[in-house]
């Protein structure tokens, strides 16, 4: 539980600050993504990192009970599979990073990620 309610907060707040970020800063986000697709070192590097996130969140934190939990969980999977993604086919990284090109993707997905955020921090502060 204390694990949980750990996790919901961060990854709430992580949601929360990147959301934000994303709506704010589009430009200096469509630059780092395509520096970053363009670059193998960089493709490796996010890949192990978000490999090994999605590693812990998958190990310390598999609960699948119908509440903000499986938040948690859904993101530490989605971690982990971004992570194997980018690792063994970097080509799918690129492929969806042109769906950002496009300022309005990062509105979208700067309004999931606030929402999910604030989901997070709301439940894990009752």
């Amino acid at each position: 539980m204390e694990l949980s309610l750990f996790l919901g907060k961060v990854v709430g707040a992580y949601l929360l600050i990147v959301g934000i970020a994303y709506m704010v800063r589009v430009d200096l986000f469509q630059e780092a993504l395509r520096e970053f697709t363009e670059s193998p070192a960089f493709m490796v590097f996010g890949a192990v990192l978000s490999l090994i996130i999605g590693l812990l969140m998958v190990f310390g934190h598999n609960v699948w009970e119908w509440n903000w939990r499986v938040v948690v969980t859904i993101v530490g999977y989605l971690s982990l599979l971004k992570g194997i993604m980018n690792l063994f086919y970097p080509e799918w990284a690129r492929y969806f990073a042109e769906m950002y090109r496009d300022k309005t993707a990062y509105t979208i997905t700067g309004g999931v990620t606030i929402f999910l955020g604030l989901y997070l921090l709301y439940s894990t502060m009752l």
